[in-house]
C-alpha cells in the first residue's frame, strides 16, 4: 500500500479547489465573452444582416475563448488568498 505524502494530499486538495473555482469563474466569464461577442455581431453593420446564423458561433467563441482566462482568474483568486482550502 502505497502512503501520500502530506504535500502530495494538499496538492492534489488544491488541483481540485481549482478546477471547481475555475469552472464557477468559465461559467460567469463565458457569458461575458459570448455577450461582448454577440455585441460586436449585431454592431457590425457586415455582420448584422446575418445575425441569426453567426449568434450562435459568436456565443460559442465566447465560450471557448472563456475557458483559459478562467483558468487564469482562478489561478490569481487562489495565489491572493495564500491556497487556503475555507473557499
Amino acid at each position: 500500500m502505497q502512503h501520500r505524502s502530506h504535500t502530495d494530499v494538499r496538492s492534489a486538495a488544491t488541483e481540485i479547489t481549482m478546477a471547481k473555482l475555475a469552472t464557477v469563474m468559465w461559467i460567469v466569464i463565458g457569458i461575458v465573452f459570448a455577450g461582448g461577442f454577440g455585441l460586436v455581431v449585431l454592431a457590425t453593420p457586415a455582420l448584422s444582416n446575418e445575425a441569426a446564423e453567426l449568434l450562435p458561433w459568436a456565443a460559442l467563441a465566447g465560450f471557448i475563448v472563456a475557458i483559459p482566462a478562467s483558468i487564469f482568474v482562478a489561478r490569481r483568486i487562489l495565489a491572493e488568498s495564500g491556497n487556503r482550502q475555507d473557499l
